[in-house]
């Protein structure tokens, strides 16, 4: 029923991974509830990549109270796992269907599903996994073409043309023209997110301090002032 065979069984119990119930004469062993409901979780730990060594240490780290806490966090990766799933069956008929009706496939859809966010991890140690997901979420939801846009960077580069092009003309952060530039800024910002004041002015700050926003942004002149104008910004139309 479990597919797991008898030889298997033997080696979970001389391990200490999973005891039986009890064992009959001829050294039958019997499994209760209880004992399905624990290979059920090894099962589910070696799923998710887990040796042995690490499904018992896991196991015994927990009381059996968090049971419940556990599984929720086992299904929400395999939920994330089916979602990637996904997006890979759909970039593969993709590519079939561009070789067999040869119709052209933007770089963007040839990788979707492939390209992990080089910065996701450290997003997600930065403001936790429910905000990242809740990003995420919000994105996948997008119709396929403005997520495109959004994903590839287009609509970035955009709007830091504007303020390439505002830069060179020496505008102040409070011009009318950037601040309109700024609305668009925080527009493409909300794709993923809606910040706070607070948020958005540190978002500013982050564009001055890190380098690598600040590369694909543009030259210094274009970074001060768009990092300027978010502040005024924040300063005038956010909570």
């Amino acid at each position: 029923m479990t597919g797991v065979t008898s030889r298997t069984l033997r080696h979970y119990h001389a391990i200490g991974l999973l005891e039986p119930a009890f064992v009959s004469e001829g050294g039958r062993r019997h499994y209760g509830e209880a004992e399905l409901l624990r290979l059920q979780e090894i099962l589910l730990l070696k799923q998710l990549g887990l040796g042995l060594g690490d499904v018992h240490a896991v196991l015994a780290s927990r009381g059996e109270d968090e049971r419940t806490a556990v599984l929720r966090r086992h299904r929400e990766q395999l939920r994330k796992e089916r979602e990637r799933l996904e997006r890979l069956i759909a970039t593969v008929d993709r590519t079939i269907e561009s070789l067999e009706e040869g119709k052209e496939m933007r770089p963007e859809e040839m990788f979707d599903g492939l390209v992990q966010n080089p910065y996701e991890q450290e997003a997600r140690e930065k403001w936790g996994d429910e905000a990242v997901d809740r990003s995420n979420e919000r994105i996948r939801r997008l119709p396929k073409e403005q997520r495109e846009r959004f994903l590839s960077g287009e609509m970035w580069r955009e709007v830091h043309a504007k303020f390439a092009e505002l830069a060179r003309e020496g505008a102040a952060p409070e011009d009318p023209r950037v601040q309109a530039a700024v609305e668009e800024h925080i527009s493409v910002v909300r794709i993923a997110w809606e910040p706070n004041r607070a948020a958005y002015e540190n978002l500013a700050d982050v564009y001055v301090h890190d380098r690598r926003f600040a590369e694909n942004i543009g030259d210094d002149a274009t970074v001060t002032l768009l990092a300027a104008a978010m502040k005024v910004y924040a300063a005038q139309r956010l909570r």
